[in-house]
């Protein structure tokens, strides 16, 4: 895109929830607003912890933290499986993100659309 003042080439930028094209000749430029996908997803989404009876210390510390109970509540839930978090997107993307690095066995339902 052309800057209408100095016909520079324009440069486009995202910033939280905001977006927009900035020429770096002359400042010209527009803003607008932006709200992802992930942000406007109103649906309620439930992680299932599937049982493992093997988790670890670490793990019984990150189900204990995303569920917000003790380590022997974590440690029951860890074991039998069930329930673990109940939200909108936003919320069940930072939980899905630690899971993952704990390499923590789940189920998102319904299925989560965004990448991780």
């Amino acid at each position: 895109m052309k800057c209408k003042k100095c016909n520079a080439e324009m440069v486009y930028f995202k910033d939280g929830n905001s977006c927009g094209w900035n020429c770096p000749k002359c400042g010209n430029g527009f803003v607008t607003s932006f709200i992802d996908d992930l942000q406007a997803d109103e649906s309620i989404y439930t992680i299932i912890l599937k049982g493992n009876e093997s988790e670890t210390v670490e793990n019984l510390k990150v189900i204990s933290k995303i569920a917000s109970i003790s380590i022997l509540e974590a440690k029951k839930l860890g074991s039998s499986g069930g329930m673990l978090f109940k939200g909108k997107a936003v919320d069940v993307k930072d939980k899905i993100i630690l899971l993952d690095q704990h390499e923590i066995n789940y189920d998102v339902d319904p299925e989560f659309p965004y990448d991780v």
